[in-house]
C-alpha cells in the first residue's frame, strides 16, 4: 500500500486536502505586472502528473511570456482516482519584482490507475455510536442523515456518502444500517447492525374494529387526502396518520351525470405499528355533469365493415345474420339485422339492412338518426384450391423419361389438357430460361387462375415451379445401314474385343458421333478360340433417337492374349480394401484373382454417390486394366468395391470451442484449450484441428477439426470462428517518491 501511494503521489489525482505552496518575495508594486494580463490560458488540458515543474511547464506552453521563476503556485492534493481534476492557484513569489495580483481557476487533469482506500465496518459503526429508542424509522435515518453531515475531519464518516438503516427482519425494534463509501474509498462490509434504535410499540389495534363504515358516498374528488377525510369523519376513532390508502382506477359509469366508482383500501403506514392489518371494499364515487356524446355514420359503419375483414365469408344467411347481431361497442348495439335481397345461390355478395341503438350517453348523428344502415358480406360456400393437387396433376402430365416438348406452346397445350381440380381455371407454363433447339431440362413456371368463387390455400398463390421439363426438337437418326455393316464383322479374327469394339465404332461414328456401342462377351472361354459378342446401340444424347435400331450377335475369334474379363467379371465385387487409392485397390484385387497378379493397372478410382456422407460404408468403382502389351491378359473391366469408415463424434469439442469466451485468451491459449478437451475425450489419435487468421483481422481466428486419417469421419463437426487476445507486456513501475505516501 505505502508503494502505491507513493506511486499515486508522485502522479498526481483528485479529491480536496493539503496544498503544495512554493513561496518568494515581494517587490516595489508600481514596477509589477499584474499576472491576470499575462496568464490568459486556464485550461492546460491533461498532464502527465501534478507535479509542479510540469505545471508550471504546461503554464508556459500556453503562456509564453509568463516567466516561471517569478511565480508560485498553490496545487491542491487529490485522493486517488483514475482521472484527478485539478484547479491552480498562481501568485508572485514573495520576492518577485516582475509580477503582482493572482490568477485562479487555472485547471488540468491527470489519468493514473489507482487503488481504493479501505475502511473497515467497524471504524463507521464506532463512529455513528449509539442510537436508541427512536420513535419509528424515519427517526433512526434523520440521526444517520445528522452525523454523516457534522462529520469533522479526521472522522471516518468523512469518507462515507450515505448511511441507510432498514429494520431488520424478524424484529420491530432493530436495524441494518446500508453503508456507502465515497469514490477512492473500499469497505470491507457495506452493512452493521445497530439493536434497539427503535422503540418497541405498545400493541396495535387491528384497523377492522376501527373502520365499521366503508362505505364514504359521493365525494368532491378522489385526492388521497379527500378520502382519508371522508374515512375519518365516517370512523371518528381512526388514526389518519397512522394509515396508508391505495385507491383502485376509476370505473366509469357513463350517463347524463358521469359517475365514476372506486374503491379503496386501507392499511397502516409503513414500519408504523399503531394498527395492524388492514381493511378492503371501501367505496365511494364522484360526480360529473357530461353532455351526450354523437355517434356518427362513419363510426357505425368502420365497426361493422369489421365483419369483411380478411375476406371473411359466412356460409348461410343465418350465419351472417348472427354475426351482424353480436356488432356492439360502449356506443352503439346493433338491434336488427335483415337480409334485403330475396335468395342466393352459390357465392356471392349479399346486402342486409340493419338498424343500431345508441347506449345511455351517446346520441345517434343527424345523418343516421333513425338508426338505419346497411352492410355487404359474401354469402355461400368456396372451393380451397391446394397446391399439392395441382402440383400432382401438372408432374404427371409434362414429366418423364419418353415426356417432351418441342416449345413452350406444345407445353401449354399439354397443360390445358388436364381435368383441372373445382376451382382452377386455368394452368400455364412458362419457362424459366426460353426454349432452345436441342433437347434440354428446364424450369417450368407455372401459373393457377382460379375461378371466382374459388381461393387458394393459405400462404400460397397460385405459383410454383416444375423442375426438370424436357423441352426442344428431338433428332431421329436411321441406323438400318450401319446394323448391316455391323453384321458384317462376324466370322472374321480379332486380336481382343477392343479391336471388335474400334471396328463397331469406325462404321457408327459415320452415321453419328453421338452412337455409343456396348459389347458383351456372352461366351465363358477365352484365349484363341470362338466368341459370341452382343453389340448394342445407344444415343448418348436425349435429344437424339436411334430408329431400326436392333441388337447384334457376333461370332467372331479373339487371339491367344486372354480377355482380363475372362477371369475377373465386369462388375465384380472386391473385397478386403483398406485404402480408396491404385495400391491399396491392386493389392485386394490380386489377393482376390491371384491369376492377375503382375499383369494389371488400376485406374479411375470413383467415389458412388459421395454426397451420402452418414454412411458408414463408402462405395467405390475403379477400373481394372492389363498393362500394355501384357503377354497373357489385354482389355479392361470395371470393378466395384467398398470401405468401412469410422464416425467420430466431436459435437462435446465444438460445443466446448463454441463456449471459448471472445476477446479473453491469446491464440496460444486457446491451441492449449483445444488439445486439453480433445485427449479429455481420448480421440487424441483421431482428431485434430488446423487454427486459421483472418487476412484482415489477425485476432480474428478459425478452428477446423480435421480427422487423423482418411477413413475416420467426423460427425456434427463444424467450424468455429473466435476473437483472440494478444499476450499483455509485463511492466513495473518505480517509486519515485514517499512524500504522498498520507
Amino acid at each position: 500500500m505505502k508503494k502505491l501511494l507513493a506511486i499515486l503521489g508522485a502522479v498526481g489525482v483528485t479529491a480536496t486536502g493539503a496544498s503544495v505552496v512554493v513561496a518568494c518575495g515581494n517587490h516595489n508594486k508600481e514596477e509589477k505586472i499584474n499576472l491576470s494580463s499575462i496568464i490568459i490560458k486556464k485550461d492546460l488540458g491533461k498532464l502527465a502528473d501534478a507535479k509542479e515543474d510540469t505545471v508550471k511547464a504546461a503554464l508556459l506552453k500556453e503562456n509564453p511570456t509568463l516567466k516561471t521563476d517569478e511565480i508560485k503556485l498553490t496545487i491542491p492534493a487529490t485522493k486517488a482516482v483514475a482521472t484527478a481534476n485539478y484547479t491552480v492557484t498562481v501568485e508572485p513569489k514573495p520576492d518577485s519584482k516582475v509580477y503582482q495580483g493572482k490568477v485562479e481557476g487555472i485547471t488540468f487533469n491527470t489519468q493514473i490507475e489507482v487503488e481504493n482506500t479501505k475502511i473497515k465496518i467497524d471504524s463507521v459503526k464506532a463512529a455513528v455510536g449509539d442510537i436508541a429508542g427512536k420513535e419509528n424509522l424515519d427517526a433512526v435515518n434523520i440521526e444517520l442523515a445528522g452525523k454523516l453531515s457534522n462529520a469533522t475531519e479526521g472522522n471516518v464518516l468523512k469518507n462515507i456518502s450515505s448511511l441507510t438503516a432498514a429494520i431488520k427482519t424478524g424484529t420491530q425494534t432493530d436495524v441494518i444500517v446500508k453503508v456507502t463509501a465515497k469514490k477512492g474509498y473500499k469497505l470491507d462490509s457495506d452493512t452493521f447492525e445497530i439493536a434497539g434504535a427503535i422503540v418497541k410499540p405498545t400493541i396495535s389495534e387491528g384497523l377492522s374494529e376501527v373502520i365499521k363504515t366503508t362505505d364514504l358516498g359521493t365525494l368532491d374528488n378522489a385526492e388521497e387526502a379527500t378520502v382519508i377525510d371522508a374515512l375519518v369523519a365516517k370512523n371518528p376513532s381512526l388514526k389518519k396518520d397512522h394509515i396508508k390508502v391505495t385507491i383502485s382506477n376509476g370505473v366509469v359509469a357513463k350517463t347524463h351525470e358521469q359517475t365514476t366508482n372506486y374503491t379503496v383500501t386501507v392499511g397502516p403506514k409503513e414500519n408504523d405499528d399503531f394498527y395492524n392489518g388492514k381493511v378492503d371494499g371501501i367505496t365511494f364515487n364522484t360526480k360529473a355533469n357530461i353532455d351526450d356524446e354523437v355517434v356518427s355514420k362513419t363510426t357505425i359503419d368502420n365497426e361493422i365493415a369489421k365483419l369483411n375483414e380478411n375476406g371473411k365469408t359466412y356460409n348461410t344467411t343465418q350465419e351472417a345474420t348472427d354475426a351482424i347481431k353480436k356488432v356492439e361497442t360502449e356506443e352503439f348495439k346493433v338491434s336488427d339485422a335483415t337480409l334485403k335481397t330475396d335468395s342466393i345461390r352459390g357465392l356471392s355478395n349479399q346486402v342486409f339492412n340493419i338498424t343500431v341503438q345508441a347506449k345511455t350517453g351517446y346520441v345517434l348523428a343527424n345523418d343516421i338518426q333513425d338508426g338505419k344502415t346497411t352492410v355487404e358480406l359474401k354469402i355461400g360456400t368456396i372451393d380451397v384450391i391446394t397446391q399439392q393437387s395441382v402440383l400432382d396433376l401438372v408432374n404427371a402430365k409434362i414429366k418423364g423419361n419418353n415426356v417432351y416438348f418441342e416449345n413452350e406452346n406444345n407445353l401449354n397445350d399439354a397443360l390445358a389438357a388436364i381435368v383441372k381440380p373445382t376451382g382452377v381455371e386455368s394452368i400455364t407454363g412458362e419457362l424459366a430460361d426460353g426454349s432452345n433447339d436441342s433437347l434440354e431440362t428446364k424450369s417450368v413456371k407455372i401459373t393457377v387462375s382460379k375461378k371466382a368463387d374459388a381461393q387458394f390455400e393459405a400462404n400460397w398463390d397460385g405459383k410454383f415451379t416444375v423442375e426438370d421439363v424436357q423441352i426442344g426438337k428431338i433428332d431421329e437418326v436411321d441406323v438400318t445401314d450401319a446394323i448391316v455393316k455391323i453384321r458384317e464383322l462376324g466370322g472374321k479374327d480379332y486380336v481382343d474385343q477392343p479391336a471388335l469394339q474400334k471396328a463397331v465404332e469406325e462404321i457408327t461414328n459415320k452415321v453419328n458421333k453421338n452412337i455409343v456401342v456396348t459389347l458383351t462377351d456372352i461366351t465363358s472361354t477365352f484365349g484363341f478360340k470362338d466368341h459370341k459378342i452382343k453389340v448394342e446401340l445407344s444415343s448418348k444424347r436425349s435429344d437424339i433417337k436411334l430408329i431400326n435400331n436392333e441388337n447384334v450377335e457376333l461370332s467372331v475369334r479373339f487371339g491367344s492374349v486372354a480377355l482380363i474379363s475372362t477371369v475377373l467379371k465386369d462388375n465384380t465385387e472386391i473385397t478386403g480394401v483398406q485404402e480408396a487409392d491404385v495400391v491399396g485397390v491392386k493389392a485386394a484385387v490380386e489377393a482376390q484373382f491371384t491369376v492377375l497378379a503382375g499383369h494389371i493397372v488400376i485406374a479411375d478410382i470413383k467415389e458412388v454417390n459421395p454426397q451420402n456422407y452418414a454412411d458408414l460404408t463408402r462405395k467405390y468403382t475403379a477400373t481394372v486394366k492389363a498393362i500394355d502389351n501384357d503377354k497373357d491378359y489385354t482389355g479392361s473391366v470395371s470393378i466395384n468395391f467398398s470401405i468401412v469408415f469410422e464416425q467420430v463424434d466431436v459435437k462435446n469439442i465444438v460445443d466446448f470451442l463454441i463456449n471459448l469466451a471472445d476477446n479473453t485468451l491469446t491464440q496460444d491459449q486457446v491451441k492449449s484449450n483445444i488439445n486439453q478437451i480433445i485427449k479429455e475425450q481420448q480421440l487424441k489419435d483421431k482428431v485434430t484441428y488446423k487454427i486459421t487468421e483472418d487476412q484482415t483481422n489477425p485476432l480474428k481466428i478459425t478452428i477446423e477439426l480435421l480427422p487423423t486419417s482418411n477413413n475416420i469421419e467426423l460427425v456434427n463437426n463444424q467450424v468455429v470462428t473466435k476473437t483472440v487476445v494478444i499476450a499483455e507486456s509485463k511492466f513495473s513501475y518505480s517509486i519515485i517518491s514517499d512524500k504522498y505516501s498520507n
